[in-house]
């Protein structure tokens, strides 16, 4: 397994980096007849406890280049604006983690090594949802640690946009910096997630409703039907596998 970090775009550019970088891999892998690459959220087995992860790092700055989230002046470095943006990603999180998570094997990774399971934020911490970091202007970001190797990065940053600016539109109160002692829980279940999502009001506003509607459609018969008959784990694990390797 491997990290590929990304240089930082501005807008949609991001996520079409993001697409190439998957695509161009999966091509160069057939051209060299290696025998797979594969971006499947929980690959190998419960021995190998290492999912894939995408992880989002998202910065604003205004039209003089200057970054929004940094404020030199507070204790934290952290300005309003971030602050309210964080509050929204984690009212919003188990909606989120529908389209963070978008399969049935994204959810054995919930609660793993680098993945994270409980709803809080915290500057330079792996097991936070929402990993902080404030150095600089430059280096002032919030890198959001739920999206899985199988996501739709495009979906991702829509939602996630929306959220942050739930919290920054109606000046959400941010938490504390926390812990996973006491925090709430991530959905277990890309069927809790789904439900989830059905009830965000928010973010079924921001992205459509026809678009939330037919995403959960065809979540429920594309993926999940796929595994009500299967009587193990092990045979679950199996068909993942067989949906989702490629």
């Amino acid at each position: 397994m491997c990290e590929a970090t990304l240089k930082p775009k501005f807008g949609i550019e991001s996520t079409d980096m993001a697409m190439n970088i998957k695509e161009g891999l999966m091509e160069m892998a057939t051209n060299l007849d290696h025998h797979v690459v594969t971006f499947m959220t929980f690959p190998i087995s419960e021995k190998n406890p290492i999912g894939t992860n995408t992880h989002l790092n998202i910065s604003l700055w205004n039209k003089n280049g200057e970054s929004v989230f940094y404020d030199a002046s507070a204790p934290d470095k952290l300005s309003d604006i971030a602050k309210y943006w964080i509050a929204g990603i984690l009212r919003h999180s188990k909606a989120l983690c529908a389209f963070c998570n978008p399969t049935v094997n994204c959810y054995r990774t919930i609660n793993k090594p680098f993945c994270p399971s409980a709803i809080f934020w915290a500057i330079e911490e792996q097991n936070a949802l929402l990993r902080v970091k404030n150095e600089s202007p430059s280096k002032t970001y919030i890198e959001n640690r739920l999206p899985s190797g199988k996501c739709n990065s495009y979906l991702v940053l829509a939602s996630t946009i929306a959220a942050g600016l739930d919290g920054v539109i109606n000046k959400l109160e941010c938490p504390p910096e926390g812990s996973s002692d006491n925090a709430e829980i991530l959905p277990h279940t890309l069927e809790e997630a789904l439900e989830e999502l059905e009830q965000d009001d928010v973010l079924v506003s921001a992205l459509g409703s026809e678009l939330v509607t037919w995403f959960v459609k065809c979540k429920r018969v594309g993926e999940i039907d796929l595994f009500k008959d299967v009587e193990t784990d092990e045979e679950k694990f199996a068909l993942e596998k067989q949906y989702h390797l490629l």
